[in-house]
């Protein structure tokens, strides 16, 4: 789960930040013998971006760090991706670095030590933990009960880093929502008036408008309309205490943590919008 999380990350971040040419992630296992027990894994996440000044270089892995002062207004996200990443490789006894030529891309590289698993025993993708709806038997997703969960409900999913948004997009389909994706908060705004969907995914921080400021016009709009107030789910990095604060006051219902674990999407959902069908 950390290691998805590492790349993840790394693969956000030049897919966000490469607006034409290519991202490019290769992982291997140099040394692999196929009988060690102790193995070093590497990668590198590799990108044509707009690249990153030489004097920003040194703070980089910093929390909250942006590589320049108009990037976080621009590209939306709050500058912690990479200080997790470092951090989780080193807890893995690693590290991450990078190299960058502005106006040309970046190469992030990463490393952390792992143990060969026991013969027999396989690492099973998240699949399987999407079915860990409550109430529900699990099973193949393509053919159990789950897939028409929420069969053809629909559900907005406010989401700028196109990683996280696929990945979330994928989730949702599974129990039969139909995901209505945008990038921003003011988009968010604009496809909930057309199409006001069953539930909000919003995330926190975007670029153009904020989480909280697309859920504070739509709480409005529905008082002035008079209508039945639609659930918004927060999706965050970290949730602390004030950002839970922040969202009850600007209308949300609830979050969920990025990395997003399917069986804490799902319960949420069910916690705010009943099933279409019941479970068999």
């Amino acid at each position: 789960m950390r290691l998805r999380q590492i790349i993840t990350n790394l693969a956000g971040n030049a897919l966000k930040f490469t607006d034409s040419g290519s991202v490019t992630v290769r992982i291997e296992c140099p040394g692999n013998d196929g009988k060690s027990e102790n193995l070093l894994l590497t990668g590198a996440v590799e990108d044509t971006g707009i690249g990153i000044e030489e004097d920003k270089m040194d703070d980089l892995f910093e929390p909250f760090a942006q590589s320049d002062i108009s990037t976080n207004r621009e590209y939306g996200g709050t500058g912690l991706g990479l200080a997790i990443s470092r951090n989780l490789a080193r807890l893995m006894g690693g590290d991450v670095d990078a190299v960058s030529v502005p106006g040309e891309g970046s190469v992030f590289t990463f490393r952390v030590k792992v143990r060969r698993a026991a013969e027999g025993v396989r690492a099973d993708s998240a699949a399987p933990a999407a079915s860990a709806l409550a109430g529900m038997p699990t099973g193949n997703l393509q053919d159990g009960p789950e897939k028409h969960y929420w069969a053809g409900e629909r559900i907005l999913l406010a989401e700028d880093n196109r990683v996280n948004r696929i990945v979330a997009e994928q989730l949702l389909r599974r129990v039969g929502l139909e995901p209505l994706p945008c990038e921003n908060g003011e988009e968010a705004v604009e496809v909930w008036s057309l199409h006001r969907p069953a539930v909000i995914l919003m995330d926190l921080q975007m670029p153009v408008m904020d989480g909280l400021e697309a859920s504070r016009r739509i709480r409005k709009i529905e008082a002035r309309d008079r209508t039945t107030r639609t659930p918004i789910i927060a999706l965050t990095a970290h949730v602390l205490e004030e950002e839970k604060k922040e969202a009850r006051k600007a209308g949300m219902n609830g979050w969920v943590t990025k990395p997003v674990k399917p069986e804490d999407l799902y319960a949420e959902l069910a916690r705010v919008l009943p099933p279409v069908v019941s479970p068999v």
